[in-house]
């Protein structure tokens, strides 16, 4: 007679039930949002895919008719891209666990995890060397492909949440692209608004049936020498301060320094691309 096991069983099962109960209501779903999910291989024979909800790599034999899954492969937590740096060798770069996966495609085995930083998005490769997007810092960090224990070195970026990468067709430029390129333009606060003249009229005028507004704050751009709202007041008092508007910056792979940067391209991007030619 073994008495433990109906209790064991016994306190599984109050734990499921209150587990169901008390949280199944509560739960939200949440992926990072992908920036280079899909990758060929240099021959054109495998396609790689990120799985960010499962924290997978798929690979599919696009050869076959139709396309065949031949492998999963665990990589980090939400894994929102691949990138292949030969025929045999990818890099899955995983937002969450702040981490690069890198995957030996004949084994199906992950070989080497990198942290590289707060939340990265992207890597490139180039001149022996590749370039990590390290999003939350605001940061590129390069590495030596022949020697990965090396300390990177960091190319730091004036732009918010650098996101996505591309090359150069002759290798020799990063391109990086910010997700909160901004737009110049900042917010004026109600009650500094509701002390300095209120807001502007409407503009068509609104229905005076309907209920005054409440006040709110104030959207003002910057035109280049003062913070201005939409009628040409200057409210450069309250706001002692520009922002940066430096959506897409690029990198020289051989000199690892910012050599040019790029305004007025967007408020939110989500990506970047390079004509290839």
């Amino acid at each position: 007679m073994h008495p433990s096991r109906p209790l064991a069983s016994a306190v599984v099962l109050s734990l499921t039930l209150l587990s169901t109960a008390s949280f199944a209501s509560d739960l939200t779903h949440f992926e990072s949002p992908p920036v280079h999910p899909v990758e060929m291989s240099p021959t054109g024979n495998r396609l790689f895919v990120t799985h960010t909800a499962d924290h997978r790599l798929v690979v599919f034999e696009v050869n076959a008719n139709p396309p065949k899954k031949i492998a999963e492969v665990m990589v980090g937590l939400e894994p929102v891209t691949v990138r292949a740096r030969s025929q045999n060798e990818v890099w899955v770069v995983n937002q969450v666990s702040d981490d690069i996966s890198i995957v030996d495609v004949l084994t199906g085995r992950v070989v080497r995890t990198l942290l590289v930083g707060d939340e990265p998005t992207d890597v490139v490769f180039a001149a022996d060397r590749a370039f990590v997007c390290v999003s939350q810092e605001d940061i590129i960090r390069v590495y030596d492909l022949s020697d990965l224990t090396a300390a990177p070195v960091e190319i730091p970026l004036e732009m918010s949440d650098p996101r996505s990468l591309a090359l150069s067709p002759d290798g020799s430029t990063v391109y990086v692209c910010a997700l909160d390129g901004q737009n110049k333009t900042t917010l004026v606060p109600t009650e500094v608004v509701s002390a300095n003249g209120g807001l502007p009229a409407p503009n068509p005028p609104m229905n005076p049936a309907r209920a005054a507004p409440p006040d709110v704050g104030l959207i003002v751009k910057h035109d280049g020498g003062n913070w201005l709202d939409e009628i040409g007041r200057n409210w450069n008092a309250f706001l002692p301060y520009t922002l940066l508007d430096n959506d897409v910056v690029a990198i020289g792979t051989s000199s690892l320094a910012v050599v040019a940067s790029y305004q007025d391209v967007g408020t939110t991007l989500f990506n970047v691309a390079v004509h290839p030619n």
